[in-house]
């Protein structure tokens, strides 16, 4: 059983990887974060992220935020969260300070060992030096993860679409992320994720794209 399971990730990592790759810059974004439940309905959760860009040689954002939310049944919840995020200005070695507040509306559902989720976000960013300039932002990201038996290790798969709302700036749909990835579990309750995700932004000018490295360490209490 473990020889299938550890055969089962190999061919799982080794089918996604290379097909979301073929980019030059690079960047990795480690992020530390922890969930607390107050009830069976009531968490509350916060995290901190430090992300690095071009080949990972410099600073790119400082992020922290905090949520809460409300199982409303064993399928959905209700959430809302802020997030205060300090971009590096890389000309004028500065940073752009902004204020992000987030409504998430996330589902799941397990079938056997595949879970699979579907998180609809609203969020708006409001930039501090000019709070009139405010970016309104619809994400939809769906996600699938596996349980490998008698291992702690979880790959999983994330799809995220990005989409402008509430303005006229084309395109509205300017941004995905795609990624996959390990989960390794701790005692059932804390996790340790590694993984990478390819993020194509689009504008008539052209798509951009970069490769980032994913570190996570999530503990829940």
């Amino acid at each position: 059983m473990k020889i299938k399971s550890y055969i089962l990730t190999v061919i799982f990592l080794s089918v996604c990887i290379p097909a979301l790759s073929q980019t030059s810059d690079w960047g990795i974004w480690t992020n530390i974060g922890a969930d607390i439940s107050l009830t069976n309905k009531w968490r509350l959760g916060a995290e901190v992220e430090y992300r690095r860009k071009n080949n990972m040689r410099q600073t790119d954002q400082l992020v922290g935020g905090v949520d809460a939310s409300y199982s409303l049944n064993r399928y959905m919840k209700i959430g809302v969260g802020y997030e205060r995020i300090a971009e590096k200005d890389i000309p004028g070695n500065i940073f752009n300070h902004y204020n992000r507040y987030m409504f998430n509306l996330p589902f799941s559902y397990k079938y056997r060992r595949f879970s699979l989720g579907w998180r609809p976000r609203l969020q708006v960013d409001v930039e501090e030096n000019y709070p009139a300039n405010s970016d309104w932002v619809m994400r939809n990201r769906f996600s699938v993860k596996y349980e490998i038996p008698t291992l702690p290790l979880n790959p999983y798969m994330r799809i995220e679409l990005f989409n402008r709302v509430f303005t006229e700036r084309i395109p509205s749909h300017y941004k995905d992320r795609i990624a996959a990835g390990m989960e390794y579990r701790i005692r059932q309750r804390h996790s340790v994720y590694l993984g990478y995700m390819v993020e194509p932004k689009y504008a008539i000018s052209g798509t951009r794209k970069a490769n980032i490295i994913q570190t996570s360490c999530r503990f829940l209490f």
